[in-house]
């Protein structure tokens, strides 16, 4: 079992998974108060804890910075290595600490219930992509039938909010929520096959979707599918040339762009989400009303697009923020988008990202605002729709 651990550790060192090494780490420590025993001498179950707690507490910091600004892959490897399970079987840590009594700094056991309480609540930002939202609905899943919450002993704290039972309460409900947001679509990601040529693009059938075993990232109904997709034409968006470029920018630790039917689809369920928000609350639609009091008289030369109302939903953290400006200083705020920014204000809208000049259009006719969406990746993942808000709310 040693030997099989070592090499799993050293094969993923070579390969530079430093997410999976990390977690491999996080799950042998927090593995640690089953190996203690009543006999043990009690000064030896104090080293073991404290030592324990300090790795454990260590490795979630390094994670939690990790994950802090990461990629889409990070975030999945993540997941597929069971990292929220781990998180749940490390309160054996705090309540060994908490059952013995021992002389271990409360400030340590403070420190890591914080951690764990946030390396949870990482993802949640993560969930309007349909292929975080599958792998975390798998493993709700598993937890509630495997009774892991019972057996790790987690839960809710009734003196604070910050115990790792907390933030699983809430991944749960947004899980939920992001569910409930995609029922019905017929262009959800979570059931649709990679293969343009699939003939089950649109079924409602379910089926079994199997994953590449090279980037571990595409998923096809069938080996059929697969060999369609990796001989596509042109050669560059073939899945040969993608699946290669993925893994060789896993191994080299660079971000890989977001999968532009997961963008889409995530944007598409932050936007929903918004509208059923609005409906209780009316929080963007009084933005808008807002916005439209106060708007002074524009200045722009392209009054059409420039000024355009713009609802921007930033989904980078949990909560999500969301503001109402003009689309030109929506721009403003992303350097990333400087280039555009320009080329709106010189009026030279063909250097735009494909279907901006659409959207531009279709919301001015149909007299709606615009939805400029950022989702949370290492890199600057964002999109341009026409939004579910009348330009001048009643």
């Amino acid at each position: 079992m040693c030997i099989q651990e070592s090499t799993n550790l050293r094969r993923q060192l070579l390969q530079m998974d430093i997410v999976g090494l990390t977690i491999r780490i996080i799950a042998r420590f927090a593995c640690q108060p089953a190996s203690l025993t009543d006999s043990s001498a009690e000064k030896d179950i104090e080293d073991c804890l404290s030592r324990a707690f300090t790795i454990v507490g260590v490795c979630f910091g390094f994670f939690d910075y990790v994950l802090g600004d990461a990629s889409i892959m990070s975030v999945k490897t993540a997941l597929d290595n069971d990292i929220l399970i781990h998180v749940l079987r490390a309160q054996r840590l705090l309540d060994a600490a908490e059952q013995r009594t021992l002389a271990i700094d409360s400030s340590l056991a403070g420190t890591l219930e914080e951690r764990l309480f946030h390396t949870i609540r990482l993802f949640i930002p993560y969930l309007p992509y349909p292929s975080v939202l599958r792998r975390v609905s798998r493993t709700i899943e598993s937890v509630e039938r495997l009774r892991l919450l019972e057996k790790y002993g987690v839960k809710g704290s009734a003196s604070h909010t910050r115990s790792i039972g907390d933030a699983w309460a809430i991944l749960c409900m947004e899980q939920n929520f992001n569910r409930s947001m995609t029922r019905g679509s017929p262009d959800y990601t979570y059931r649709v096959c990679a293969s343009v040529n699939c003939p089950h693009k649109y079924s409602r059938s379910s089926f079994k979707l199997l994953r590449c075993s090279g980037c571990q990232q595409t998923y096809y109904c069938s080996r059929a599918c697969q060999i369609l997709d990796w001989k596509q034409r042109p050669e560059h968006l073939s899945h040969k040339v993608i699946c290669a470029r993925i893994v060789h920018d896993r191994r080299a630790c660079i971000s890989v762009p977001v999968n532009a039917q997961d963008l889409h689809a995530a944007s598409g369920v932050v936007m929903t989400r918004m509208l059923v928000l609005d409906e209780r609350d009316k929080r963007v639609t009084e933005l808008i009303r807002e916005y439209n009091r106060s708007k002074a008289p524009s200045k722009f030369v392209d009054d059409t697009h420039c000024s355009r109302t713009t609802v921007q939903l930033d989904f980078r953290k949990y909560p999500p923020k969301f503001k109402v400006l003009p689309f030109i200083e929506v721009l403003s705020l992303h350097p990333e988008e400087t280039e555009h920014r320009e080329a709106m204000l010189w009026g030279i809208l063909s250097t735009l990202p494909s279907g901006w000049t659409d959207v531009f259009q279709k919301a001015k006719e149909e007299d709606m605002t615009l939805v400029y969406t950022i989702l949370p990746h290492s890199l600057f993942s964002r999109t341009v729709l026409v939004g579910p808000w009348n330009l001048h709310p009643r």
